[in-house]
């Protein structure tokens, strides 16, 4: 019964909401910064690809009715990054196997944080951002320490939301 709660257009409108605050999140300025990710449509998608699956790791596991969330802000981001595509110049023919290959990355950065975000381990996270994010190697004072430290805080901001607050699309107050 529960899972059923939300009609489809509320659900639409809660993950609409959801996916301007995980977009807000990843487009900080200070996430571009020397030394952070690039500053390009590259950089962009890793920054979008990891704070996203904070999002998603927070609505695991929380029934039916997170999991169709989690869903409709997939299609969301996956929408944008179509017209993100589009508005670069790329052409229809080549729109749709660019979105495959982003999809099988952003599956791919979903499978490498998760473990690390539910376990807030800090290192380990940082590891996977700065070998899959940065493309590099682990350094000790590195970028890769600031954000997974920031990735770990907005996951706990997200967990101090109630589950009918997060399912409403509204995470903050």
């Amino acid at each position: 019964m529960l899972a059923r709660l939300l009609t489809a257009p509320a659900r639409r409108a809660a993950a609409r909401r959801l996916f301007e605050e995980v977009t807000r999140v990843w487009r900080d300025p200070q996430l571009f910064d020397t030394g952070g990710f690039a500053d390009d449509p590259d950089g962009r998608f890793e920054a979008c690809a990891l704070f996203s699956t904070v999002l998603f790791t927070r609505l695991a596991g929380r029934g039916a009715q997170a999991e169709e969330l989690s869903q409709a802000v997939f299609d969301i981001t996956f929408k944008a990054f179509d017209q993100a595509l589009r508005d670069l110049g790329v052409g229809d023919v080549h729109v749709g196997k660019r979105i495959r290959l982003m999809a099988e990355s952003f599956y791919g950065r979903l499978h490498a944080y998760r473990p690390a975000l539910e376990a807030r381990d800090a290192a380990a996270l940082a590891g996977e951002i700065a070998r899959n994010g940065l493309g590099r190697p682990v350094e000790p004072d590195g970028f890769e320490h600031t954000v997974a430290a920031r990735a770990l805080f907005w996951l706990a901001t997200l967990e101090a939301a109630s589950d009918a607050r997060l399912l409403d699309g509204r995470p903050g107050g």
